[in-house]
């Protein structure tokens, strides 16, 4: 009977042990690291999930912004926390074009669990309506018989945008005459004031200054034409078949996050992000949605990163941190 007894007890305690062990997830506020400063179009995007998360997982998703060091700073920290869902990391393209030039504290893909892409931007080649091109052959064959005399305005050797106008030289064998300022704001004011002939910029922000006269939209840099901006055709389309860089926007968490909480967090993502007033919220601001699973999110990353290395080390160009 004894024996009986102690084996009814050790059963009771196995079955009633996990849930004094540990608290179900989420049961405190989660933090979303924001390697960005606040006010951008990238920290506009990672609030409006942040509070899409609070509400589909009932706990408040705190937004805390680490910028610094083109978005380093804020991703080391998500690399060493501890790997428990309650600290996540809203990455962008940045994340991947810092892998590509390596030299970094952290493994970009060994370090961290994908959970989901949110969105995807693309970018827009925009041309000075002085300079007197319509497309972007014209461009290029203007860049061609007069080399370096067409003038591009670049936001920084760790850009998407320098990227773009690499990789467009390379396709063309044209060289434009780069000129580098500290960001995208002081290249689109040089811009807006005739200073150079060329900028990339976000397709929402380009598609305003080409609605108001003061620029001419050439191409964007994705796969396909962009729904807010189906008048102006891609990069591949106008000569330059797979041609192709897209800015993007996710949410990944420490490496050792456990399956389930990922799986979760992705289910929440995918949720809020149906949500046609969720959607159009983004569209206003030039971004598409485009979720998917922690796996297909892991492999765009690292496509990414082999991408960019390549076009970096056929440009020769240093990282700017």
């Amino acid at each position: 009977m004894r024996l009986f007894t102690q084996f009814l007890v050790a059963v009771a305690l196995a079955l009633t042990g996990p849930a004094f062990a540990a608290d179900p997830w989420p049961s405190r506020p989660i933090r979303l690291v924001v390697p960005l400063p606040p006010g951008g179009g990238g920290d506009m995007v990672a609030r409006l999930v942040a509070a899409e998360l609070s509400t589909r997982l009932g706990q408040t998703v705190v937004v805390d912004n680490k910028a610094g060091a083109g978005s380093i700073i804020g991703t080391q920290a998500v690399a060493s926390a501890r790997p428990d869902g309650y600290t996540l990391l809203f990455a962008t393209d940045f994340h991947a074009i810092n892998g590509a030039f390596g030299k970094l504290p952290y493994d970009s893909i060994k370090d961290f669990a994908p959970v989901s892409q949110l969105v995807e931007l693309q970018i827009i080649l925009l041309a000075r309506p002085g300079l007197g091109v319509k497309t972007l052959p014209e461009l290029m064959a203007a860049a061609k018989k007069e080399p370096k005399r067409i003038v591009f305005g670049s936001p920084g050797t760790s850009s998407p945008h320098f990227l773009a106008a690499k990789l467009l030289q390379q396709r063309a064998s044209a060289e434009l005459l780069e000129v580098p300022y500290q960001g995208t704001g002081p290249a689109s004011v040089a811009f807006l004031g005739g200073h150079v002939d060329l900028m990339f910029s976000g397709v929402g922000a380009g598609l305003q200054l080409t609605q108001s006269g003061r620029a001419v939209a050439l191409a964007v840099t994705g796969t396909r034409r962009d729904p807010v901006a189906p008048a102006v055709p891609t990069v591949a389309e106008s000569g330059y078949p797979g041609y192709a860089i897209v800015s993007w926007m996710g949410v990944l968490a420490p490496a050792g996050t456990p399956v389930v909480i990922v799986n979760r967090v992705n289910a929440a993502l995918r949720e809020a992000l149906e949500d046609k007033a969720v959607a159009d919220k983004l569209a206003a601001g030039g971004f598409t949605v485009a979720t998917g699973t922690p796996q297909a999110f892991g492999g765009l990353i690292a496509a990414d990163i082999d991408k960019l290395r390549q076009i970096i080390q056929d440009a020769g160009a240093v990282a700017e941190r």
